[in-house]
Parts: structure tokens; sequence; C-alpha cells
């Protein structure tokens, strides 16, 4: 009887002891355990979206802190920060070294942000410029030269003076036609020509070739001629010095050839002469 109770005592203390841990009934431990696995969750989901936010703002203030191209159409480049801007009229911009600069909106090809990848629109658009010029300047401008001719042949002097219109191309080639007017001894000329050249460069020295071609007027003092003109022709080679952008000076070295139709005592005259020139272009 004493080990039947002691039996049922003992598995009252077993029963007793399995619905309690730390001194909680099994279903309050159970409860707890289910609570503090919630606010673990919590502070997980809590911890992620923190995480997720810090990384939108690194994000976002790394793509704030890129600097802006500013591609011009004329092919320039800026890159700074716009700090300003009025639509439709100009954007301020703040450079690297602080400096603020105003760039109107005509002025600009495009905007970027970022310096990464404007290199390859920034060549297409300094191709664009150069197929632009290339159309629009076949004829860059229009010249006027006048030059002093002095020359001499074996017996006479000659002196003259001419004045050119040109079109100069963007390659170096000019086309024009002038007048003038020449002497040589007791013969007068007045030429109108027409003028090819070609000019080697365009810098500041520039090397040249012309060749004028045309009809003299011409007649001879004491001579009842009524015509005496006749072909004339002038090669010449020559260099310009460009003074500024719209004066320039040139010396040149020409052979000269003017035939003359009329007769004189069964003598139909043929001058040949070598002269140089001193010019004036604009």
């Amino acid at each position: 009887m004493f080990q039947s109770l002691h039996d049922t005592s003992c598995a009252n203390n077993y029963e007793q002891t399995t619905k309690s841990v730390f001194g909680l009934p099994l279903e309050s431990a159970q409860r707890h355990e289910m609570v503090a696995m919630k606010h673990f969750l919590r502070r997980i989901i809590l911890m992620a979206v923190v995480v997720a936010g810090l990384t939108n703002q690194v994000g976002f203030g790394a793509e704030s802190e890129q600097i802006d191209v500013i591609l011009g159409n004329n092919g320039s480049v800026v890159k700074g920060k716009i700090i300003g801007r009025v639509e439709g009229k100009y954007i301020t911009v703040q450079m690297e070294n602080g400096q603020q600069i105003t760039i109107r909106f005509t002025q600009i090809a495009e905007i970027m942000k970022g310096d990464a990848n404007y290199e390859a629109r920034h060549r297409q658009i300094l191709d664009s410029l150069k197929q632009h010029r290339s159309e629009s300047q076949s004829v860059v401008k229009t010249i006027v030269h006048a030059d002093l001719n002095i020359g001499a042949d074996d017996t006479s002097s000659a002196i003259g003076l001419t004045g050119v219109v040109a079109l100069l191309t963007r390659k170096g080639v000019s086309v024009g036609f002038g007048a003038g007017w020449d002497q040589h001894e007791d013969n007068r000329f007045l030429p109108v020509f027409g003028e090819l050249g070609y000019y080697f460069t365009d810098g500041n020295w520039r090397p040249y070739l012309r060749l004028q071609g045309g009809y003299s007027l011409g007649w001879r003092r004491n001579l009842n001629k009524s015509d005496f003109g006749g072909f004339r022709l002038q090669f010449g080679i020559g260099l310009q010095r460009a003074m500024s952008e719209q004066l320039s000076l040139a010396v040149q070295f020409n052979y000269n050839k003017q035939s003359a139709g009329a007769e004189i005592w069964g003598w139909v005259p043929q001058f040949e002469w070598i002269s140089g020139s001193l010019g004036i272009a604009f």
C-alpha cells in the first residue's frame, strides 16, 4: 500500500514537472516562445527596412554627386553642377573650381548626367559640325586685291595697276575677274580679264599661284590706229602675309605677255616682260 502511494505521488510530481518549464505551465511557455519569435522576426524585418533605406540613400547620394556635362553646339564641353535654371533662357553652372558661369540654351547641344559616356556623343556633335561647315562654307569669303606691277623686257620698261574681285573657296581655289591699266613705253592698254588662283595654305603665310587671261584695249602714242588691243596673259607666283583678319599684303613675280592687233609699218607688236608686284588684299 505504501509503495502504491509512493508511485502515485511520483507520477503526480512528474506530471506536474512536465507541465511546467522554469516555473511556468507548458502552455504558458509555448506562448512565451511564440511571442519571443515574433519579436525576433520584427527585429529582422526592421533591420532589413533600415538597411534598404540606407542603401537607397547612398545610391541617391551617389547619383546626386554626379557632375553635369554640358555639350555646346560649337563643340565645347563644360563640366560642373547645374545650380540654377531659367527655362528657355539659360542655366547656371558651378564648376569644380567654384566659378559660376551662365550658359544660354541656344548655345547648348545636350546636357548629360555624369561624365563616363559623354565622349561618344561629343564626337558625334563634332562630326556634325564639320559636315555643316563643309556644306555651308564651300565659299569662305569674297576677296578684293589690288596690285602694282613694275617690270621690263630687253629694251623697255613697263608699269601697271590691276584690281580683282574673287571668290575664295574652302579648298583654297579662287575665281574672279578684274580690270586694270598697263603702260609699255609708248603703248597704253586697258586690260579686262578673268583670274584663277590657288592658295596652298590658310595660315598667316599663304603661298599662291595666279593665272590671268583676257583682252586689252590699247592705243599707241602718235599712231593713228583705232584698234591696238589684243590678248593678254599673266602668270604669277606670290606669297601673301595676313596682317589681320581683314587685311593682307602680298609680293608676286610675274610673266606677262601682251599682243597688239594693229600693224605698225608691217610689224604686229608682241610684248613679253617679267615684272614684280606689290599687292594688298582685303
